[in-house]
């Protein structure tokens, strides 16, 4: 009877660490929204997207985020990173900003 009490004693401790399992689905958020998601050269989606988890420790999954007027963001992901959700901010990239208003050039006539 005292081994059958330990063993439910036991089991009951432990079934919440069992219930604390990956979640096989990963989410990416990005802001701006118009972001294109790529994980492994594959678009999953803009500013949104899911896919799943590497089935094994020591696989990676390569991720980028790409936007016009914005840095490119990569980053990789291991099947046994603990992480369901993952999110990225892209920041303005100032070399593009200064090389599109040079590009608005007007054309002047000179009076001799």
């Amino acid at each position: 009877m005292k081994k059958f009490l330990f063993l439910l004693v036991a089991l009951v401790c432990c079934l919440p660490a069992l219930a604390e399992k990956k979640a096989k689905v990963i989410k990416i958020t990005v802001q701006p929204q118009e972001a294109a998601i790529y994980v492994d050269n594959n678009l999953i989606g803009y500013g949104y997207g899911e896919f799943s988890r590497p089935p094994k420790k020591n696989q990676v999954a390569i991720i980028r985020v790409e936007c016009n007027e914005y840095t490119t963001a990569n980053s990789k992901f291991y099947g046994g990173d603990e992480r369901n959700s993952l999110s990225f901010k892209l920041m303005q990239d100032g070399f593009y900003r200064g090389s599109a208003a040079s590009g608005l050039v007007r054309d002047i006539q000179l009076k001799a």
